[in-house]
């Protein structure tokens, strides 16, 4: 029988760490205070261009069309947070297209509906990680790509939450989600795993690992590593080590 404890089954791959997605923060778009969206709404046929500073934040800027191009809230208003908004605007609220800089540095442009981000846009995170593709109610849904230093993930998008797609590693590994917590992985020293898969992109549940060099497990994982029930099968000499109650 061949020695388990020397195959690299428990690295499973020699995927190591987490790569976590980073969720959109819309917090800031919606929640205009009413009395200022009424005043923008109120006086902006009074209103020729310019900027014009009111009570309940620092600039308000309309253009030739008597558009209301931006926004700059004062930071020191509760429950307003610093932000600036430059776009398109409906009945005192973010609507068609524009563009939203947040106080922590990062900003979405897009296309808007009643104050919330609804269609194709682009979203840069502080860390320079980047969204792109189709968002609903401020939530990514739909087709879009992530674009990080470690990961990056295309495909389909639920509740800013990888559906269906593929991450890409920079060690060269690559996961095959078939649905959010099932799929494949292919790992850069030519293992495949299939089965169900944590959110870390690890093996976890039950699953199927063919190692390149012929032997195969199938049986129960946590963490990447073999945990539970499970068979081991050697190629070179057909042992097999079956863990099964």
């Amino acid at each position: 029988m061949g020695n388990i404890c020397c195959e690299n089954t428990a690295n499973a791959g020699n995927i190591t760490g987490t790569y976590p997605i980073k969720e959109m923060k819309f917090e800031t778009v919606v929640g205009f205070q009413p009395n200022l969206s009424a005043l923008v709404t109120d006086k902006l046929n009074e209103w020729g261009e310019g900027i014009w500073n009111v009570d309940d934040a620092e600039s308000i800027h309309i253009d030739r069309s008597k558009h209301v191009k931006s926004i700059k809230m004062d930071p020191m208003k509760e429950p307003i947070k610093n932000f600036v908004y430059d776009g398109e605007w409906e009945l005192g609220q973010p609507d068609g297209l524009g563009k939203i800089y947040f106080s922590n540095g990062e900003y979405f442009e897009g296309e808007f509906r009643d104050g919330e981000a609804f269609g194709p846009g682009r979203y840069i995170f502080s860390d320079g990680s980047t969204f792109v593709g189709n968002v609903e109610n401020n939530k990514a849904r739909g087709e879009g790509k992530y674009i990080s230093k470690e990961v990056t993930f295309e495909g389909f998008w639920e509740a800013s939450k990888p559906s269906v797609g593929t991450y890409t590693l920079t060690n060269g590994t690559k996961v095959e989600l078939q649905s959010p917590h099932h799929g494949k992985i292919a790992f850069r020293n030519g293992d495949v795993y299939s089965g169900n898969i944590s959110t870390e992109l690890h093996p976890t549940g039950e699953g199927v690992m063919q190692f390149i060099n012929g032997n195969t497990y199938e049986g129960d994982w946590r963490d990447g590593l073999m945990h539970g029930n499970g068979v081991f099968r050697w190629k070179n000499n057909g042992a097999e080590y079956d863990g099964n109650p």
